[in-house]
């Protein structure tokens, strides 16, 4: 998804606008899923995985990440939380340390209807 930059626009606004209309049309799930490509295309090292038990409980993996710190492990759960939040999702993520890296289990509370502007 691309934005024009227009004299006068808050790039901020634009991007929000542009979230909320996706998010109208993805699944939490395709979000979380996403997010693991992202992982992947951001950062070049471990391998990152995303599946769902079920449509309210979505699982992602970092692996091949022994080097993680507390501080990274946080960071990338916020922002898991952060960017579902900003697409109208009401989420509780946890963490644990699995062999090499660290499992997010991501818990949808709840779908908020996204509203423009």
């Amino acid at each position: 998804i691309g934005a024009v930059a227009l004299p006068g626009l808050d790039g901020g606004v634009v991007l929000r606008t542009v979230c909320r209309l996706y998010a109208r049309f993805s699944s939490t799930e395709s979000v979380v899923t996403r997010a693991s490509k992202l992982y992947a295309r951001a950062i070049d090292k471990g391998v990152a995985e995303a599946h769902a038990i079920n449509p309210r409980h979505l699982v992602m993996e970092v692996r091949q990440r022994p080097d993680l710190t507390h501080i990274d492990v946080v960071s990338i759960g916020a922002a898991v939380d952060a960017a579902l939040e900003l697409l109208g999702r009401r989420v509780r993520v946890t963490h644990r340390a699995i062999e090499a890296g660290v499992r997010y289990d991501v818990y949808v509370q709840s779908t908020l209807t996204p509203t423009v502007g």
